[in-house]
């Protein structure tokens, strides 16, 4: 994968769980049971930054707790549901269990 455009990103990860806090740049936080948990990414909104290059989605995977670029591609590219995230968090113990 060489780049992968910002509104994508976003939009996938408005779709999954993850809440929109504006600042300076645009902080996505996982939200878990009504509360905002400390899984969260920078989406930077500089004309350059229209698209991701491997090196910011790797940095955007780590963010996520993916184990791979894969997972991370198909969690944006929608095949990755929100339940498949979830699932994928509590299973690494990011989030605690029901």
């Amino acid at each position: 994968m060489s780049s992968v455009d910002r509104s994508s990103i976003e939009s996938a990860l408005l779709k999954k769980g993850f809440q929109l806090v504006e600042g300076d740049h645009r902080f996505y936080y996982y939200k878990y049971k009504g509360l905002l948990t400390s899984i969260r990414t920078k989406i930077s909104m500089g004309s350059s930054y229209k698209t991701y290059n491997d090196s910011l989605l790797s940095q955007i995977k780590k963010q996520l707790k993916f184990k791979n670029k894969n997972q991370l591609v198909e969690f944006i590219n929608c095949p990755f549901t929100a339940e498949n995230y979830l699932s994928l968090l509590k299973e690494a113990r990011h989030l605690p269990p029901d």
